[in-house]
């Protein structure tokens, strides 16, 4: 029989649209990194990065507040006065993650006030809609569970039960919605991110 001999491998061809988009985003990846740590500026001078403090800087002097007004000072009052009886509330739910395990997410937050030392914090209705467990954060960052909830869902409005002690509840003074006049000054207090208290002015309508 004669010899066969089979014919040489060869080797698999990149194709040349592959080659291209590959060089393409190399060559935007290089320049990205140059526009990122090139250390020269657009005159070729070299621009210093060194970490830590500018040694060549010098203190400016701090321009005085001035006097505030009195519009202001009422604001101010106000706001110490009533900042202490707002709280942060977080409401909770049990899912199942793929595993099939039940964990506790946080499914709502939002602002809410000391009503009572009886324990009664007045919130939204959809902080805590669905909620299967409230804590409620007062303005002294202690923290209290709820123990009965509340609600009325047409106005947006909760009533949460917590065991916070009578001497950390500050409740908030309560005034009379039929003697308010347009164009009154209304202010509104929050904690909606539990980090500190906000507070938003405008104009009774």
């Amino acid at each position: 029989m004669p010899d066969y001999y089979p014919p040489p491998l060869r080797r698999p061809q990149r194709s040349n649209f592959s080659s291209t988009i590959l060089a393409f985003l190399l060559m935007v990846l290089i320049a990205v990194m140059l526009f990122r740590f090139w250390p020269f500026g657009a005159d070729g001078v070299l621009s210093p990065r060194e970490p830590g403090a500018d040694q060549d800087a010098t203190p400016r002097p701090i321009a005085a507040r001035g006097s505030l007004a009195e519009d202001e000072k009422s604001t101010i009052a106000l706001f110490k006065q009533s900042a202490p009886s707002v709280v942060h509330v977080n409401s909770f739910s049990e899912r199942r993650d793929f595993a099939r395990f039940e964990e506790e997410q946080v499914q709502g937050s939002g602002s809410g006030f000391v009503w009572d030392e009886d324990g009664r914090i007045v919130t939204n209705y959809h902080v805590v809609k669905g909620a299967t467990k409230v804590s409620v954060t007062l303005s002294d960052h202690s923290t209290w569970h709820a123990t009965q909830i509340s609600y009325d869902e047409d106005k947006d409005l909760a009533v949460l039960w917590t065991d916070a002690p009578r001497g950390r509840l500050k409740p908030l003074p309560v005034g009379e919605s039929a003697t308010l006049l347009v164009g009154q000054k209304v202010f509104a207090i929050g904690n909606p991110f539990g980090l500190d208290n906000t507070l938003t002015t405008g104009c009774g309508i």
